[in-house]
């Protein structure tokens, strides 16, 4: 068992103390202004306790959606099925409400589920481009790839989702980008007008990079 035994000390045994040991760690626990004021040769501050953040509330409307839900009504940013977060799930949901209080709540913009997708992919599978831009406007990021490589515009593309394709590429997707496959957005095109929005956009993109 560890000695909890400590003397107290008078100056003139402190100072005959540390002539002995001059090498004596000297901690002072006062207030920093006090050590300003006077202490003694080679003694150190500690250090401040840390300060617990404080956990903000949930808002009364947002936990009752998130309750509704089947979600943690306390924990806004606590991923569920699949892994898909509050967020997520609201994007997929197409609840433009909640999308807007998770973001102000300060949610994890780049949190992926179990496939890797992230809110913006669930925003695309919705399809409503105004929560699209609302993601991509709050920092979701446009271009992320999943687990097998694919992003938002390749699901779009793929799915035949010419408002969703047409979305992104105005919010500036890359549509050069592959998948581990080897195929682009462009390659996974399932409909004439996602090909021709795709088609142009890639032929735009090369006539800046000759101009340039």
């Amino acid at each position: 068992m560890a000695d909890k035994h400590f003397q107290r000390l008078h100056p003139e045994q402190a100072r005959a103390g540390l002539a002995e040991r001059p090498n004596a760690l000297l901690p002072d626990a006062r207030e920093a202004r006090h050590h300003a004021a006077s202490h003694l040769a080679g003694a150190s501050t500690l250090p401040a306790p840390p300060v617990a953040k404080p956990v903000a509330a949930v808002p009364p409307a947002l936990a009752a959606w998130l309750s509704a839900e089947g979600l943690d009504p306390t924990r806004p940013e606590a991923p569920g099925q699949h892994g898909n977060t509050p967020l997520m799930h609201a994007a997929w949901r197409g609840a433009a409400d909640a999308v807007t209080a998770l973001l102000a709540f300060g949610v994890p913009l780049e949190a992926v589920n179990h496939d890797g997708n992230n809110a913006l992919w669930l925003a695309c599978v919705n399809g409503e481009p105004k929560l699209i831009r609302t993601l991509v406007a709050a920092g979701v990021p446009i271009d992320h790839a999943n687990l097998v490589q694919a992003t938002a515009l390749m699901y779009g593309a793929s799915a035949g989702k010419q408002a969703v394709v047409a979305t992104l590429l105005d919010l500036g997707a890359n549509p050069h980008l592959v998948s581990q496959d080897d195929f682009s957005a462009l390659d996974m095109a399932a409909s004439v007008e996602c090909l021709q929005l795709l088609r142009a956009a890639t032929r735009r993109q090369a006539e800046r990079s000759t101009v340039h």
